[in-house]
């Protein structure tokens, strides 16, 4: 299949020439880490301590609808709805399964996906492969998104946004896009994937600590960021997680998380947040203060995920590239992970880096980048 191997050559070879050919990097031991999702430190620092139950089965024999179905998958998800303050919850094995599952079945023919120009692939994914037509709105602008509501209000809406968005970090307006969903009788849609563990009740999301959970039609809390582990739930009525165990074919087609997992990540649950989150929330406001004195190109938001902004994609290989010559372990991001124009150093503050950490990362790019 020499066409084959010619076509992918092409394709590498593009990437290779415009310098965002991708590579899998191993952990660099000994790097401050300014790159992890660990943003509490719950993985640094092993909070999550593994069951010693021998009677938790250990492996997985099937899909949930087959043999994979057990008392500690019903069990978990249980604690998970009483935890995130939902009727019922539904695991996923990652929180890509989750959004291509549930955005793929449950939006139908004839009707309409809104979605935040800013949503995560996985989100992307569920939208091609549902039927339903989808229109992107204008990041985070309210306004754009009732201007289309308004020209299509013949039709069921769907709402689909991140309470905290990936890359910049930044919070979407719920309060107002709750008013608009009730306003239109829209569905609304949120993953809270970058919010779960660091907002909310015992790190119950942004949407709690708002208070409009019961307003949300479906919520996707991962346990792959701050939680420190990995899968995801997906939370909202009885009638649509039955729904979802019917329909959503990257759950009905899986096989299940082994029982051992979930009674592992189940100690999530025990864990008292409080002052890590008060240590990230310190360092967070530290970087924002630094990162203005020395006139860093920032978008100056209050989560753990920041970015700096760089116009020369060269001075932003060599500010990576110092980083890591510096001790410092952070990622550069190009397109298409970010729009032409928008490539950044992607920052992760976590709870447990120092102040002096924070220093030499500002400095290492205010002099070099």
């Amino acid at each position: 299949m020499k066409w084959l191997e010619t076509r992918l050559e092409q394709k590498l070879n593009q990437r290779k020439e415009h310098g965002i050919l991708r590579r899998l990097v191993d952990q660099k031991p000994g790097l401050i880490d300014f790159i992890s999702n660990d943003y509490l430190g719950i993985v640094k620092n092993q909070l999550l301590v593994k069951s010693q139950d021998k009677n938790i089965p250990q492996g997985a024999t099937g899909a949930r609808l087959l043999s994979g179905n057990s008392p500690w998958h019903v069990d978990f998800e249980t604690a998970c709805a009483h935890f995130f303050k939902s009727d019922a919850a539904l695991y996923f094995n990652s929180g890509y399964d989750a959004n291509i599952g549930v955005i793929s079945c449950i939006a139908g023919r004839n009707e309409l996906i809104l979605f935040d120009e800013y949503c995560h692939a996985s989100i992307l994914d569920g939208i091609r492969l549902s039927l339903a037509r989808a229109i992107k709105f204008k990041h985070n602008n309210v306004e754009d998104l009732r201007s289309l509501i308004e020209a299509n209000k013949d039709m069921d809406i769907w709402i689909v946004v991140e309470s905290v968005y990936s890359m910049d970090g930044d919070f979407a307006p719920l309060l107002e896009i709750v008013q608009l969903k009730k306003e239109f009788d829209c569905a609304l849609i949120v993953d809270e994937a970058h919010s779960t563990g660091i907002w909310g009740q015992n790190g119950s999301g942004l949407c709690v600590e708002w208070g409009i959970e019961q307003e949300v039609t479906a919520r996707l809390m991962t346990f792959g960021k701050a939680a420190g582990s990995h899968g995801a739930v997906v939370l909202g009525s009885n009638l649509l997680i039955e729904y979802l165990v019917n329909f959503a074919r990257s759950f009905v087609f899986s096989t299940a998380a082994s029982p051992r997992h979930l009674a592992d990540l189940s100690a999530f649950f025990g864990l008292d947040l409080e002052d890590l989150r008060k240590s990230l929330s310190s360092n967070i406001e530290y970087f924002l203060l630094q990162a203005e004195k020395n006139q860093l190109r920032i978008k100056n938001v209050r989560s753990p995920i920041q970015q700096i902004i760089f116009e020369d994609i060269e001075k932003l290989k060599i500010a990576e590239s110092n980083l890591i010559n510096s001790g410092i372990w952070t990622k550069a991001i190009y397109p298409p992970t970010v729009p032409q124009g928008k490539e950044q150093l992607r920052i992760c503050l976590h709870s447990f880096n120092t102040f002096e950490e924070i220093d030499l990362l500002i400095k290492t790019v205010a002099n070099n980048g």
